[in-house]
């Protein structure tokens, strides 16, 4: 992600897209923020990422319909804004993951349970 941004920071008109072997959801805020034009899985088809790149080369930012709406729910029920900073605030799946750890399970128990990849839950626990 810091390479990216200093891409960016060089070259302002480059399109670049992430393309992950974790959840696109882990990525997809801190990759709109970055600059970037969005994240892809390593598990997408060879079509879906060919078309994915021909609308970033337009212009567009796609958003899977599932995430999208996910997010939606989380705008919905979002709390008024208070004097904490935004990034200080933990995510409903971040707060499941420490409750998870908290009982002592591993990494890849707290995958099983959340249905995420082992990779997600690395991800997501070195943000925390």
């Amino acid at each position: 992600m810091e390479l990216s941004k200093q891409i960016l920071q060089e070259n302002p008109h480059c399109k670049i897209i992430v393309y992950t072997g974790y959840e696109v959801e882990d990525y997809f805020e801190e990759a709109i923020r970055a600059g970037l034009h969005g994240a892809i899985s390593k598990t997408e088809s060879k079509e879906k990422i060919t078309q994915y790149i021909y609308h970033v080369l337009n212009g567009e930012i796609l958003v899977d319909f599932a995430y999208f709406k996910q997010l939606m729910t989380q705008q919905k029920t979002k709390p008024a804004p208070s004097s904490q900073k935004e990034q200080d605030v933990l995510t409903p799946r971040e707060c499941l993951i420490l409750q998870e750890v908290e009982k002592g399970f591993t990494n890849q128990e707290i995958a099983d349970a959340l249905h995420l990849s082992k990779r997600s839950i690395e991800y997501s626990l070195t943000s925390i």
